[in-house]
């Protein structure tokens, strides 16, 4: 039953990570292009790549790392004509790491008929190297299963429990669905763990020797590999102390470290002789093309990246759990604090365990250290790496210690349930992790790479456009659809943008949207890659009919008025602009997308006005801004308006100041709110506040009458209040100057 079970995990771990591998877009893996090229290198050209002080001179990107995954991959992809790499993968020039917005979610630009079955040459050698990994990830599950039987016994359930916390691990599927070398130094130092724990219960020198050469080939895989060695001469003096045998630990020692120089001694040799360092990490970590950043090692600046990789919300603990891409593509928050707390309670039922069986300490005290030293070297040489290496602490760097981590996560588990219910739970929480596993690719990882808003062809076919301008002969605007043409200070504009490529696409470009006033007044905009990053122009192929949704941002300052709703696509960042042709094209190579009035924010008004102009607008409030006004400055007088019927033209407002003998000592004519806002677009309920300025002579009379008329402009015609065409606001005093 039990053996079938594993049957079961590994056969549905291989088909996961199958299913992943052909998910996953080409390339879009940590370095996997760079990868490809160093299996690609050594068939050309029948050596191993060299290193330089320039990336841009060197034979590969990655020559600092041994070779032994490369070879493998290489004999999976040589019967296959890739030629020229730069044409079958190309990169996205405007992608920067963490920002979608400067050009999307995909470092890479995908030709769609290269990429589909049964696929070109280079993409089916991709997709056929990254059997490798899953290879390797397999042997992983397999390792888990082996070191948790050696631990506990194969009648228990724990093996299997193990097993699936890796199988189903998303981050752990990704990383061996791609092709990297992570993968294969995992798979052989899981292997390698396994046997030196078998040493410590059977101290021979054929467990010694066969941990010690899986170890070495570890290093042949990845340089991290050679951490693990040095666990090693710790197995073995543990063994020394359990049966002081002096003369059998330095023959063990002796064994291990031949059989080590053996297998990675000519890489390491290599190294020293062409870098002057064994693992060539000086030349490396001086190139200036890498993102270098040594730091000083000191307590202070060690304890401060150990903070900083702690869960639930650290970029470690995030690559750890899931992620994809180039290690900046997430799932949900929750995903990661629901395994911070299942790691968290393990923890606890380990150290309840502890503490239940103090007393039989000999009997397990040898494998804690064992396993615990297993984890804090891999650890101590993540941190130590992103003390050097900027966004160096990804969770897969820990992956050659997961079964370790796994079996301690099962076994803490078992030491806190009771026993009636720990199989039930043990169910549950895999079963739980395989869903994860199982809709992580349609629900996280597909949706974030595919063209997001591809119109299909019977609705592209269907589309009525109400825009037409094109972008640089590349770019076709043909419809674009306001929510509403009326918003307030502080809401959003929600717009509706319909594009059709003229041509394929050849980069990203970001969508400005902006409103835009006759004065040059700026009233909110978004600059994003359209799709929120996630229908990046450089996906777009001809042909190609692509909605994009926005919500425009009003700033909460914006003053009332008429706003243009203009767009501009542009390189970033270079910030030069697409060129705009057609009826619906603007000033400053930009298209207009309509128009939108933008409303004062008002907290209440009255519910009666003052009085009513012509039946179609009605004054509100009236009042001086200063109760009193000096000879030779100005009178203000604050006014609120309300569209009572759509008004049938653009009236202007004229304020008039009369002396006592009658006279006209000021006038201030002009549209409400400086014509921002024309009354013709005033919509019934409108209530609009306006500021008129009149700017009074130096000989002033000190009393003076207020007059206010709504004319049209273009004929003259005042629009009649009770009594007349002027209302009479009131008097105001005047001083001397």
């Amino acid at each position: 039953m039990r053996r079938r079970l594993g049957v079961i995990l590994l056969g549905l771990f291989v088909l996961l990570a199958s299913c992943y591998s052909l998910v996953v877009p080409p390339w879009e893996a940590p370095d996997e292009v760079d990868h490809f090229r160093y299996a690609q290198f050594l068939l050309v050209r029948n050596r191993l790549p060299l290193q330089s002080l320039a990336a841009s001179a060197q034979d590969v990107g990655t020559a600092h790392h041994p070779p032994l995954f490369y070879a493998l991959a290489a004999a999976l992809i040589a019967p296959f004509e890739v030629g020229d790499l730069n044409r079958v993968a190309r990169p996205n020039g405007a992608f920067v790491w963490g920002e979608p917005n400067a050009g999307g979610h995909h470092v890479f630009l995908h030709d769609s008929a290269a990429e589909q079955f049964p696929f070109s040459d280079g993409i089916r050698a991709l997709h056929l190297g990254r059997m490798v990994p899953v290879a390797a990830g397999a042997t992983t599950v397999l390792a888990t299963w082996a070191l948790a039987s050696l631990l506990v016994g194969p009648r228990s359930m724990l093996p299997l429990a193990a097993m699936a916390l890796v199988a189903f691990l998303p981050s752990f599927l990704f990383t061996s669905a791609t092709l990297h070398n992570d993968g294969l130094v995992t798979a052989l130092g899981a292997m390698g763990l396994w046997r030196l724990f078998a040493f410590t219960r059977r101290p021979t020198r054929a467990n010694i020797a066969v941990a010690v050469a899986l170890f070495g080939l570890a290093t042949l895989a990845k340089a991290s590999g050679l951490l693990l060695v040095a666990l090693v001469p710790l197995a073995v003096f543990l063994d020394w102390l359990k049966r002081r045998r002096t003369g059998e630990a330095a023959t063990f020692f002796i064994i291990g470290l031949a059989v080590y120089l053996g297998i990675a001694g000519w890489w390491l040799l290599r190294n020293q002789l062409l870098y002057g360092d064994p693992v060539g990490w000086g030349l490396f970590s001086s190139n200036p093309s890498f993102p270098i950043q040594q730091q000083t090692i000191t307590p202070d600046s060690v304890l401060h990246q150990v903070g900083a990789m702690l869960p639930p919300h650290s970029l470690l603990w995030h690559t750890f759990v899931l992620a994809f891409g180039y290690m900046d593509q997430y799932g949900p928050r929750w995903i990661y604090e629901a395994a911070y707390a299942a790691a968290a309670v393990a923890a606890l039922g380990l150290g309840l365990a502890a503490v239940r069986s103090v007393r039989r300490w000999r009997a397990w005290l040898g494998d804690a250290v064992l396993g615990l030293a297993a984890v804090g070297l891999l650890a101590a040489g993540v941190v130590r790496y992103s003390l050097s290496f900027a966004g160096g602490d990804h969770g897969r760097y820990l992956f050659p210690v997961l079964p370790v981590i796994a079996i301690g996560v099962a076994l803490g588990w078992r030491a806190i349930l009771p026993g009636p219910i720990r199989a039930l739970t043990a169910a549950l929480l895999c079963s739980t992790l395989l869903a994860l596993a199982v809709l992580t690719p349609p629900l996280i990882i597909m949706p974030r790479y595919a063209l997001s808003g591809r119109l299909a062809a019977p609705e592209a076919s269907s589309l009525v456009a109400n825009r037409e301008a094109t972008f640089g002969d590349l770019v076709q605007l043909a419809r674009a659809d306001l929510a509403s043409d009326r918003a307030r200070p502080g809401e959003h504009l929600t717009l509706r943008l319909i594009w059709r490529a003229l041509a394929d696409v050849p980069q990203s470009y970001r969508l400005s949207v902006q409103l835009l006033a006759g004065s040059g007044t700026y009233a909110g905009g978004i600059d994003r890659v359209p799709g929120e990053g996630d229908s990046s122009t450089a996906l777009w192929r001809r042909g190609d009919t692509i909605a994009d949704s926005s919500r425009v941002p009003i700033r909460g300052d914006a003053p009332p008025g008429l706003y243009r709703v203009a767009a501009a696509l542009y390189r970033y960042p270079e910030m030069d602009r697409l060129s705009v042709a057609g009826p619906d094209a603007g000033p400053e190579e930009t298209a207009t997308l309509g128009y939108v009035k933008v409303l004062p924010l008002l907290t209440s008004t009255p519910a009666q006005p003052l009085v009513v102009f012509g039946e179609e607008i009605s004054l509100l409030q009236a009042a001086v801004a200063a109760h009193s006004a000096s000879a030779g400055s100005s009178l203000s007088m604050a006014l609120l308006w309300r569209a009572e019927h759509r008004p049938g033209a653009d009236y202007t407002a004229s304020l008039q100041l009369f002396g006592p003998a009658g006279s006209m000592v000021a006038q201030a004519d002009g549209p409400p709110v400086q014509g921002r806002l024309p009354t013709s677009l005033w919509e019934p309920g409108d209530v609009i506040p306006d500021l008129i300025d009149v700017v009074l002579p130096p000989q002033t009379p000190a009393s003076l009458r207020v007059m206010l008329v709504l004319y049209d402009r273009a004929t003259g015609r005042r629009l009649p209040v009770p009594g007349g065409d002027a209302y009479e606001l009131g008097v105001v005093s005047v001083g001397s100057p």
